[in-house]
């Protein structure tokens, strides 16, 4: 269930018949999307949820673009949100935003093995 990494990404899209790999790093810096009715170039998308770290890769890329998340995914981000731990300070209003001000990458680091098993769990259960 890991994420992709940017390289993975555009080799992903070269062989999906986007465009040649040499070109598609140009090309993509001129791919817009609407995101929350505005027009955001693709690259900016790609470079706000780049991380180091699969788990801060991973609630940057939920919280931005939840579309993309598969159904475990999706259960693991049920997790993270329910786990008051993991927002600074803890949330009482279940609006969910991820940065640096309000969420404790520490934390979730830390369960993040556990979390995964979790969520794993939860999806083999609804797929049994």
């Amino acid at each position: 269930m890991a994420l992709p990494t940017e390289s993975q990404t555009i080799e992903w899209l070269s062989l999906s018949g986007f465009a040649e790999r040499d070109s598609l790093e140009d090309e993509i810096q001129h791919i817009e999307v609407w995101e929350g009715g505005v027009a955001t170039r693709l690259l900016d998308i790609f470079r706000g949820v780049w991380a180091d770290h699969e788990a801060d890769k991973f609630v940057l890329l939920a919280d931005r673009l939840p579309c993309l998340l598969s159904v475990e995914q999706e259960a693991l981000w049920e997790f993270v949100q329910s786990g008051q731990e993991f927002w600074l300070p803890p949330l009482s209003q279940g609006l969910y935003n991820v940065s640096r001000v309000t969420f404790n990458f520490r934390a979730l680091r830390a369960q993040w093995s556990e979390l995964k098993a979790k969520a794993a769990k939860k999806h083999s259960g609804k797929n049994a």
